[in-house]
């Protein structure tokens, strides 16, 4: 067994009772990164205390609390290695998923980032997840679609990759999505293996989860947006059209959680703009339409059944 390639980033924030599993995920691999990196983002709970046994094993960053990015660019500012692993401090590895990834990152210069299925842990129950995909590919329009590939942590790129689109990297909920963009943007190609490789945890203090829908979304347009500015020429027509088709149902989303929380004059406007620049406008004609409506019968209207 050579020496690894590997470094793992592990940016964490309020997982003291997950972290360990996460590191011992790590450090039990059949071929153990070479460094891994804990940022700590200001967590709120006993992280230092839950990290303490591994300190000998991993370098570990305490910062203010400043968000995901922050945390990973920071992680990323120590990378040495050829190869880094990005892992939620709840989420965990089987043990050949490093090995596996790196050999697919070995054989083919061309290739940015190597990804296979994981299982989602969802309290009780769980389910496999992953992509259509096998083998090589460069699958740009089912990324710029919004069907992103869902594949964290079972995910290995290469560092010169990764560098290369740092600057799409500065957000808290759509990371990985910009990074997928901007990557395949870039000319990287992409590698799916067929096997389990990570298991991703669902819990109440997912980033992830219902409470945050709005600040994801929102994100997730910020990234569109930042592909649309840093990118266009590098996109064909079709692509281009494919990318504002999202970016146009993004805003048109946006504009349905404002009436659901009795922003109804906002969402009127947005509603209107999306009915002058968007394809689709029938969901647009029908959200106009319930904003228009006095507050007192679109709420009773709402109670008779869901408005969208």
């Amino acid at each position: 067994m050579g020496i690894s390639k590997v470094t793992a980033v592990v940016p964490s924030y309020g997982h003291a009772g997950y972290i360990g599993k996460t590191l011992e995920s790590l450090l039990g691999q059949q071929e153990p990164p070479r460094a891994i990196v804990v940022v700590n983002d200001g967590s709120p709970d006993d992280t230092d205390a839950a990290v303490g046994p591994y300190l000998n094993r991993i370098t570990y960053l305490r910062q203010f609390h400043q968000g995901l990015a922050h945390a990973v660019l920071n992680g990323l500012s120590l990378v040495e290695t050829e190869y880094v692993h990005f892992i939620a401090s709840d989420d965990w590895l089987e043990p050949t998923a490093l090995q596996v990834l790196s050999r697919v990152l070995d054989s083919d210069p061309e290739i940015g980032v190597a990804h296979g299925w994981r299982v989602v842990e969802d309290g009780d129950s769980s389910h496999l997840n992953g992509p259509p995909l096998v083998g090589k590919h460069h699958n740009l329009k089912l990324v710029l679609s919004g069907e992103y590939i869902y594949a964290t942590p079972s995910i290995l790129w290469r560092t010169a990759a990764v560098r290369q689109v740092q600057e799409a990297l500065n957000l808290s909920f759509a990371l990985d999505y910009a990074r997928w963009m901007a990557v395949l943007l870039e000319g990287w190609h992409c590698y799916a293996v067929p096997n389990v490789l990570g298991h991703y945890r669902r819990h109440a203090r997912n980033s992830s989860r219902q409470a945050n829908y709005h600040l994801m979304s929102l994100d997730e347009l910020r990234a569109l947006r930042f592909i649309l500015r840093h990118y266009r020429h590098r996109m064909t027509h079709r692509q281009l059209a494919t990318l504002r088709v999202n970016i146009h149902g993004h805003y048109r989303d946006r504009a349905w959680q404002d009436l659901r929380a009795g922003r109804a004059e906002r969402a009127r406007r947005r509603f209107a703009h999306h009915l002058r620049h968007s394809p689709g406008r029938f969901n647009s004609i029908v959200g106009w339409g319930a904003a228009s409506l006095p507050r007192p019968v679109y709420y009773w209207l709402r109670a008779l059944g869901p408005v969208r």
